[in-house]
């Protein structure tokens, strides 16, 4: 290891931060000279910076080999990045301005930091990764091995019960399927890591230009402002501007542009069961038709040691996850990830519906599973409810039989034309889904609350279908309705404390598509009214006719 040099300075264990990258010999243009596009690629000040500079494979190759070797410390580990990775010094171009997450390019060059050293400790967690993932390092650069003394009680306590409740089988399992024992997929995570979030800092997103043509909406002579497509757009077309992407194979290269390409796939939805297998899964398996599990495991490796540095202090480990991030979701996240993984072989609602079935019986043990048409909708209800899961069977099953109807019906439609549930299977269209439902769910502490939940939840569903008409041939099509007002009053809601000020709760139809859930005054529904805008009351407490398709005419104008 004589090899390796230590770092120039020792951990600013204030900050828990490290120095920005040292200016190289080359001087490094000014931010307010660049341009966009010209003879030398989409960028100029990107072209500019990283002109002449190389990416030494060799040092590479010595830091994947060397992941798991017991002698190769963070210290060693942070120098090679530094020499390996010019793209580092982009953080510097624009060190104090403001990036697209609002935050500046020495923000964004700390969580890239941390994330290189999420890789690092996910890579040997039999050997040190553990400790440093929980607890940092101390100025040494030593992964603590117990909570750091001078930091709060309260975060000790979560750091201990991280390191010592976390199933740190699933990260294992995650980052064996994704590195498959390869050292160029090894390889390939450090590329990507490194410089995976150079396009939040503005000057170097790159213009779509005429030799390319359009590119994922985005017209010639535009800027590119999304992040990962205006990184996808460059290694696309420009490979040469970046050397350590330049560098690897074939092979490498495209899984690296497969991972930050639009998987149109929200993780979250999948987890609380959130969305119909329509909407949520059907662009993301056609994305994954020319890849494979351990691409998408890749996938979802990045997606954590990306997050795991996103507080932008490297030092004190994964601080995301460790202290912010609620342990029950994440462990969710992780479990979800070999079902997705099925994806490449069986259908969108075969895989959903096999994830709902694993999440009961892990959820609930001992409760038999219900056999019959409301089989889907409890399923669904139980992992939308997360801890409060334990009270949604006896919520639902005292709820009247057409608010029961209404969920079985609703819950249980794919958004897929010829896919239907193995149990309760519906037809036509369009399915929905209510955006935010599952933290209605969640936010119940006791029975009562669960079925005043679960009573709004089909009431807005219910308002929502007479805006939205069931339809034979709408099978294929969904509507999203998004209810951050119902997020923002959950607590209330289920707890009937809620005070509307004489508004009424109304489901107003936007699109053909979209639909939002909120409160509205008189003077607001007149307004809508008066604009021909179609809405429904979300009636809780007055009884429903009994059959779903029968018209209603209060408070609702058009189609």
């Amino acid at each position: 290891h004589s090899a390796y040099k230590c770092p120039l300075t020792v951990p600013d264990l204030h900050t828990f931060q490290l120095r920005t990258p040292s200016a190289s010999s080359t001087a490094i243009p000014s931010v307010e000279s660049f341009s966009y596009g010209g003879t030398k690629g989409p960028n100029d000040l990107l072209y500019r910076t990283l002109v002449g500079k190389t990416c030494d494979p060799k040092r590479l190759r010595k830091m994947a080999l060397h992941l798991g070797d017991p002698e190769y410390s963070l210290s060693m580990f942070f120098e090679d990045a530094c020499t390996t990775f010019p793209e580092l010094e982009l953080f510097t171009v624009v060190q104090n301005l403001a990036t697209s997450s609002g935050l500046s390019g020495e923000v964004e060059y700390q969580r890239t930091i941390g994330a290189l050293f999420a890789v690092y400790w996910l890579a040997r967690l039999e050997i040190d990764g553990k400790e440093g993932f929980c607890y940092g390092c101390d100025r040494d650069w030593l992964s603590h091995t117990a909570a750091p003394a001078g930091e709060a009680k309260t975060l000790r306590t979560k750091r201990r019960a991280f390191h010592h409740d976390m199933k740190w089988v699933y990260f294992e399992k995650v980052f064996k399927d994704a590195i498959e024992d390869k050292v160029e997929r090894l390889e390939a995570m450090l590329c990507l890591t490194a410089f995976h979030d150079i396009m939040k800092m503005p000057p170097l997103c790159p213009e779509v230009l005429d030799e390319t043509g359009s590119y994922e909406g985005y017209a010639v002579g535009s800027i590119i402002n999304d992040h990962d497509l205006a990184l996808a757009y460059v290694l696309e077309f420009y490979p040469e501007l970046l050397p350590s992407y330049m560098i690897l194979p074939k092979a490498s290269q495209e899984l690296i542009l497969f991972s930050q390409g639009k998987l149109h796939f929200n993780h979250g939805w999948f987890v609380q069961a959130e969305a119909p297998p329509g909407p949520m899964l059907s662009k993301f398996r056609e994305a994954l038709c020319h890849s494979s599990g351990a691409d998408l495991a890749f996938y979802f490796l990045h997606w954590l040691t990306d997050l795991s540095g996103a507080e932008g202090r490297p030092l004190a480990g994964a601080e995301k996850f460790v202290l912010l991030f609620p342990r029950s979701v994440l462990l969710a996240f992780l479990w979800s990830i070999p079902f997705l993984q099925q994806l490449t072989t069986h259908t969108e609602t075969e895989v959903f519906e096999r994830y709902l079935v694993a999440r009961y019986q892990e959820a609930l043990p001992t409760e038999a599973m219900p056999i019959g048409q409301e089989t889907v909708a409890i399923l669904r209800l139980i992992v939308m409810a997360q801890d409060g899961c334990g009270s949604v069977l006896g919520a639902f099953y005292k709820l009247p039989s057409n608010m029961q109807g209404v969920l079985i019906e609703e819950l249980a439609r794919t958004g897929l034309p010829h896919q239907q549930y193995k149990f309760s299977p519906q037809f036509g269209g369009p399915a929905m889904f209510v955006y935010y439902g599952p933290a209605l769910l969640q936010s119940c502490s006791r029975e009562e609350e669960m079925e005043e939940a679960l009573r709004f939840l089909a009431a807005v569903y219910y308002a929502a279908r007479q805006l939205w008409p069931i339809a034979d041939d709408a099978a294929d099509s969904f509507v999203t309705l998004e209810a951050g007002w119902v997020k923002a009053n959950a607590a209330n809601i289920v707890s009937k404390k809620i005070d509307l000020n004489g508004q009424l709760i109304i489901v107003e139809r936007r699109s053909a598509n979209e639909g939002v859930v909120r409160g509205a005054t008189g003077a607001v529904c007149n307004g809508l009214m008066t604009s021909n805008c179609a809405f429904r009351a979300v009636d809780v407490n007055t009884p429903w006719l009994m059959a779903m398709g029968a018209n209603r005419s209060d408070f609702c104008v058009g189609d």
